[in-house]
């Protein structure tokens, strides 16, 4: 019997789910994979809350999950609730709901050790050298930042500046106005201090951004062109367009969006904001190289089962 792990990423926009095997080499193969807007924060994360329509949703994508990875045969299956979930007050109750009666085994992970598992995956999708990179995860409720190399994490931290968190909090329209940005960057000035130390410290040459909204840029990037993007690869590095993209995504509204070429549906209404968190960083920093690590939190989970498996 094929050995098949499935791994469950609960995130706070998007639920994904991952089975995979391992190759000869200790490479991860892909045998299926998908994700649902689920949309937990939406609607309750302002107020530490799982709205009861998101609850709704969760159970909806878990039984789909749960049933997909029975009929693989998986031998593992292990999910992981990541921001909105850890900072709900009715949190536990969801997950204990979710455990019972899906019999799964869910992991309520704080955010360094989102972190964490986020440097597992992308170390393993982009060749990362003795000069430090900076990983940056843009989520839902959180947004994770990990500066590191080959092999040492320098510093790590996870940020409630997630993009529905962002845009609850502020209430930011469907179009970036200029005193939302005023906003964004005064409270962004305040709450991210120690990245900017830590980056004056260890001086990264390299931008890595982890899945989710830096798919959706390099996607948007390929259809562009009229290239289809390649969903097998491992990495992405970005080209000049990658920029331009960024800033005609902060000034666009939500009509322009809906006809985007490769921005799937679920990302119309928050990739603006990615796009103005992206923007921050780089006019603060400036990188000589920019990637999309396909590798995040859930590929990281499963190197993380494989190395306790083989001791």
């Amino acid at each position: 019997m094929i050995d098949l792990t499935a791994i469950i990423d609960m995130g706070s926009n998007t639920f994904n789910l991952l089975v995979v095997r391992e190759n000869e080499d200790g490479s991860p193969l892909y045998v299926y994979k998908t994700k649902k807007p689920v949309k937990l924060g939406q609607g309750g994360i302002g107020q530490n809350r799982i709205a009861d329509d998101a609850i709704e949703r969760a159970h909806e994508a878990i039984e789909s999950f749960v049933s997909v990875a029975k009929g693989y045969e998986c031998i593992t299956i292990k999910a992981f609730a990541t921001s909105a979930i850890r900072s709900a007050e009715n949190g536990s109750s969801v997950i204990d709901q979710l455990s019972k009666e899906y019999d799964l085994d869910i992991e309520v992970i704080d955010g360094l050790r989102e972190a964490q598992l986020i440097y597992k995956g992308a170390r393993a999708a982009v060749e990362l050298t003795e000069k430090p990179a900076l990983i940056m995860d843009i989520g839902g409720g959180s947004v994770e930042f990990i500066l590191a190399n080959n092999k040492t994490v320098f510093w790590q931290n996870s940020y409630d500046l997630g993009i529905t968190r962002l845009r609850e909090k502020f209430n930011i329209p469907d179009k970036i106005e200029k005193i939302d940005r005023e906003n964004l960057e005064f409270f962004l000035d305040q709450t991210t201090t120690e990245l900017f130390e830590s980056l004056a410290q260890y001086p990264a040459d390299s931008l890595i951004g982890a899945s989710g909204s830096f798919e959706a840029f390099a996607k948007m990037i390929e259809a562009q062109k009229e290239n289809t993007f390649d969903e097998k690869a491992s990495s992405y590095k970005y080209g000049d367009e990658f920029q331009p993209l960024i800033d005609a995504l902060i000034g666009s509204d939500r009509e322009k969006r809906e006809t985007w070429p490769g921005l799937e549906e679920m990302r119309i209404d928050t990739i603006h904001i990615a796009a103005y968190l992206v923007r921050y960083l780089l006019d603060k920093k400036t990188f000589e190289h920019h990637w999309l690590s396909q590798f995040a939190l859930k590929e990281g989970a499963w190197f993380e089962i494989k190395e306790q498996q083989h001791g």
